[in-house]
């Protein structure tokens, strides 16, 4: 018998991304990740990418999550350019696997493992681009629940974020 919340003809697939991430970064050095953001900052229209640690800590009450604190009592890695991510990179950024520039022969990025690389320094890495924050968290563990579900990302305008 189905429950009120159950649909009988949803017959979606899934992928454990965390599996999926972990086997596409097998196939690449860590050196290589450093590529890939100043590929990224290329063909976003960049023509600088800075490079930072932050060491500072922040307290429990100015993160998103309670659960987020023992991220943030470690050492930071900040990559900063100077473009934005447009539309198409978002979109592109979201189908992981797929990607948004194998059509795009100009792009450097169009042959490598892109913002996958991201993951090379953390499990729950983030974007601040176009007035946005995005947080990405394959384990689907430490973003707030939506109507019940876990996430596996979430955006939000910088002004939501600030307090």
């Amino acid at each position: 018998m189905l429950e009120d919340n159950e649909d009988p003809d949803d017959f979606s697939t899934s992928v454990d991304l965390r599996a999926f991430i972990s086997s596409i970064l097998k196939e690449y050095s860590l050196d290589y990740s450093f590529n890939e953001f100043v590929a990224n900052a290329d063909d976003a229209g960049a023509t600088e990418v800075i490079f930072m640690v932050d060491e500072q800590t922040y307290a429990k009450s100015s993160l998103l999550n309670g659960q987020l604190s023992s991220l943030h009592e470690v050492p930071a890695l900040l990559i900063q350019n100077n473009s934005v991510f447009s539309q198409s990179d978002l979109d592109g950024i979201r189908k992981v696997g797929v990607g948004s520039k194998t059509n795009q022969p100009r792009k450097i990025g169009r042959m490598g493992v892109g913002i996958l690389s991201m993951y090379y320094w953390t499990d729950f890495p983030c974007l601040l681009t176009g007035g946005n924050m995005i947080w990405f968290d394959p384990s689907g563990q430490k973003l707030p629940k939506h109507r019940g579900r876990q996430r596996n990302g979430l955006m939000l305008p910088i002004s939501e974020v600030r307090r």
